[in-house]
Order: C-alpha cells, then structure tokens, then sequence
C-alpha cells in the first residue's frame, strides 16, 4: 500500500511540474518575457519580442519583418523552474530552445 501511495504522489507531482500554454495565451506570454538562447537553432543570443527587431505572430518569429522560424513548444515553468519555448527554422527546419530570463 506504501510503495503505491507513494508512486501516485510521485506521479501527481511529475503531472504539475509544468503546462503546456494554450494557444490563446501563447503570443502574449512570449511576448511578455525575456528569452535567453540556450541551445539548437540561434538567431539571437537574446529574443525580446516588445522591441523593433524580432515580432512574434501567432505561432512565427519574424526578424526585421521576415518569417525566420515556427514556435514549436511553449512550456511554462512553475515557481522556481525555467519558463521554455521551442523553435524551428522556417529555411533548414533546424530546432533549438530558448529560455526565460
């Protein structure tokens, strides 16, 4: 019974880690954060999404007004954890991760 009890809690507790952002919510969390490249596709060693060179709409980046790549994944961490997002290139379909500040 206790070794039950306790892979239920464990797996409770793996189920509220993080979640995933609906879609509605999507843009306007990206655009409210500061991002930090952390690994895969680059294009920016700092993403801030309010400023003159990169825009977000729907589900694309764009640079100088360019679509440059797809959000594939926006996870938002809980207190204490790392909010993420995930992209990938519109020209090389290359992936990469980008971090909350």
């Amino acid at each position: 019974m206790k070794p039950l009890f306790i892979l239920l809690c464990l797996f409770a507790s793996a189920l509220f880690q993080c979640r995933d952002v609906s879609k509605n919510e999507t843009e306007s969390f990206i655009k409210e954060r500061e991002w930090k490249f952390q690994e895969g596709y680059h294009i920016g060693d700092h993403l801030k999404f309010e400023s003159l060179k990169y825009e977000i709409s729907n589900d694309t980046i764009y640079q100088n007004e360019l679509a440059i790549a797809v959000i594939r994944n926006v996870v938002k961490g809980q207190p204490g954890q790392t909010s993420q997002i995930e992209i990938r290139s519109i020209s090389t379909e290359q992936e990469g991760t980008y971090v909350e500040l």
